[in-house]
């Protein structure tokens, strides 16, 4: 919780944030963007991993590597347990789909024929409410390698128009969701 000069410190079971800026949450899949975004967060202050679990066939495989993944030494600091949480498109895909059934496309796939529909927003909402309601200020999400997406026209273009080098796209302070959290919230 804040401490009155915008500095956080919070611990909980077994692990304790040392650094104590605003902490930022950070939508992790145990992929190389979302690793190396969470780890370069965890030097500049206290990260809190999400995993948005959506139904889909390879998620089982991807929480293991996450596991794993958080036990390595970049992640023993400033590092919180990972918030597993939830938000199922299995009853707006169709059971055939294969995300849902793990069958993936050829390499050579027309990318429309592989787009995830509300991917994006799916993640974004359930990583937004968490933060509103934790009163975390911050997002944080990793790109597809070289800041490219390969659905540039589904993305805002202030996230696709970004030149930067760096592994991530912060999305600003929630401050009107952030207001309506309850001001003693607790950990």
């Amino acid at each position: 919780m804040p401490n009155g000069d915008g500095f956080w410190a919070l611990g909980v079971g077994s692990w304790e944030l040392r650094v104590t800026r605003q902490p930022t949450a950070v939508l992790l899949s145990a992929g190389l963007d979302s690793a190396v975004l969470a780890a370069a967060a965890a030097r500049e202050g206290p990260v809190h991993p999400l995993y948005v679990s959506t139904g889909l066939a390879w998620e089982r495989a991807e929480l293991a590597a996450l596991d794993r993944l958080l036990a390595t030494a970049p992640f023993r600091v400033n590092v919180a347990p990972v918030a597993r949480l939830s938000f199922t498109v299995e009853d707006v895909f169709p059971a055939t789909h294969w995300a849902l059934r793990g069958t993936p496309p050829a390499f050579d796939t027309a990318d429309e024929d592989v787009y995830l529909t509300g991917r994006n927003v799916v993640l974004l909402s359930k990583a937004a409410i968490y933060c509103a309601q934790y009163r975390i200020g911050r997002i944080a999400l990793g790109p597809l390698a070289g800041g490219a997406s390969a659905f540039p026209g589904r993305l805002p273009a202030s996230y696709a128009a970004s030149s930067d080098s760096k592994p991530a796209r912060t999305v600003r302070t929630l401050s009107a969701m952030r207001s309506a959290a309850p001001a003693s919230t607790s950990w």
